[in-house]
């Protein structure tokens, strides 16, 4: 076959398909097809971007709370009771296991270092209640935990400077009311149980079981105002709405320190349970001493 007869030939067949062929050109429905397309892609997209966003938003939120919160031991946080309150928690010193009590010594001739020592006064019958009742106490240049029994009276008030770290240990052995009061030597007073910053644990206290004020692995340290502290220690078969009320009211009026006529009231009530120790109220007052250095 010649080559012109091959070119027709092929020539045909184009045609031929061509004119078969379906119409390619786009509809306009076609068209609204692909916008659709597009502009559903860019609402999905966008979708996507914001519930990554809040995600983000989530977790960086849920490490805020954390640290203001929850608040890791390796963060130094002061104050506890508002702007002018004088005492802190931070992590504690690695120590040895145990704790190193200190003997009972009874009201009496002491060396020069309790020249100004109060006594400490356990009333009522707080060994119903608890087991144990320790003020313990570390210092950065000791290897050991110190503690004091404060269900024994006697004459010992340590001296603890800005360095040092303390807590409250206590073993409950039947269910009770307990309330604790801190007050610096200025008299401001902050509550350390019920609290939710320092313990998870609430009022009424179950038997069984540790308290320790704060919780591990944090404790207390002290940062203002050298002088005697004083620990109202103050546990009750009842619950003590008026004492409740009375700090209540303190806390409410946003003032630090409270104002006199409040802080007054609580004092007055926290006495009336030291002084009156009707049955079924015991507890133990304690003193001891921040000094910006310790006395050898």
């Amino acid at each position: 076959m010649k080559k012109e007869q091959i070119d027709k030939l092929m020539q045909e067949w184009v045609e031929r398909e061509e004119r078969s062929a379906p119409d390619l050109h786009p509809t306009s429905e076609m068209y609204q097809q692909v916008k659709s397309k597009k502009r559903t892609g860019l609402v999905s997209l966008t979708r996507n971007y914001l519930a990554i966003g809040t995600v983000a938003a989530a977790l960086l939120l849920l490490v805020v709370l954390y640290f203001l919160y929850l608040q890791p031991s390796v963060f130094e946080r002061s104050p506890i009771g508002g702007e002018l309150a004088f005492l802190g928690q931070r992590s504690g010193f690695i120590t040895e296991p145990g704790v190193m009590l200190h003997p009972v010594r009874k009201k009496g001739k002491g060396s020069r270092r309790d020249t100004n020592q109060i006594l400490t006064r356990p009333f009522g019958s707080i060994d119903k209640y608890f087991s144990r009742v320790q003020f313990q106490f570390q210092r950065a240049d000791s290897p050991y935990v110190e503690g004091i029994d404060l269900m024994q009276p006697m004459v010992i008030s340590p001296q603890l400077t800005d360095t040092d770290n303390y807590r409250l240990y206590l073993d409950p052995l039947s269910d009770c009311y307990l309330y604790i009061y801190q007050s610096s030597p200025a008299g401001i007073i902050v509550q350390l149980f019920p609290n939710a910053t320092l313990s998870t644990l609430r009022n009424p206290l179950a038997a069984g079981g540790q308290l320790l004020i704060p919780e591990e692995p944090d404790w207390l340290f002290l940062s203002q105002e050298p002088g005697a502290h004083m620990l109202y220690i103050l546990v009750s078969t009842r619950r003590q709405e008026a004492l409740e009320k009375s700090y209540r009211r303190c806390l409410q009026s946003g003032d630090s320190p409270f104002p006199e006529p409040l802080s007054s009231d609580l004092y007055k009530q926290i006495n009336m349970m030291i002084e009156v120790a009707a049955e079924g109220t015991s507890g133990t007052v304690f003193s001891f001493i921040h000094s910006p250095t310790l006395d050898q």
